[in-house]
């Protein structure tokens, strides 16, 4: 399960979990906008960039075929290594801080990718393109008006991108269940 650091993630049980690199990588160069001047800041971000980085970079080589699962997991033990190294002193930026605080709260689920590069990503990027549509209809439609109406749009975008995934028509799944309602009936000639 790959996530962003929202706390109710916390209470889902995973085979693996995953924090979403982009977003530690954006909340970072946001760090970094707001504090352009301050050293500590700005030595913090280069090292959690580089460190980062390189993870990412030890996935797409084995992606490539460059590195092996062993390579992988002799990677992951440096890199968390060099994360507790720059986590393990308290920052005097509040806001820096906290990024430190949650990259130790997390610090188990950082490189999971490299633990399962299979089957893990490093972003849940591909979950939040499948969302995409639903963010998209709900924004221009004005939202939803009843929690009956919300909970509608989330099942039917859930069948549509399921259907998608599965390669289907996502209008042919829709039409097969309205056409076995009972209160509907397909038209007769």
């Amino acid at each position: 399960m790959v996530t962003d650091c929202y706390s109710a993630y916390n209470l889902v049980k995973a085979g693996a979990k995953q924090k979403c690199l982009a977003h530690i990588l954006r909340n970072m160069k946001d760090l970094t906008g707001i504090y352009p001047n301050d050293l500590e800041v700005i030595a913090f971000s280069v090292n959690l960039e580089n460190i980062l980085g390189e993870g990412l970079g030890l996935h797409k080589n084995y992606q490539k075929g460059k590195h092996t699962r062993d390579g992988l997991r002799k990677g992951k033990e440096d890199l968390e290594k060099r994360m507790a190294t720059i986590t393990k002193v308290k920052m005097i930026n509040k806001k820096a801080d906290a990024l430190r605080k949650r990259l130790i709260r997390y610090k188990d689920e950082i490189f999971t990718f490299l633990v399962y590069p299979d089957i893990v990503d490093p972003t849940n990027n591909f979950s939040e393109r499948q969302l995409r549509p639903s963010v998209i209809s709900r924004k221009l439609s004005f939202g939803n008006k009843t929690k009956e109406g919300a909970d509608r749009h989330a099942i039917m975008m859930s069948l549509i991108q399921t259907t998608k995934l599965e390669g289907k028509n996502p209008k042919d799944l829709l039409l097969s269940l309205i056409l076995n309602s009972p209160q509907i009936r397909a038209p007769t000639a």
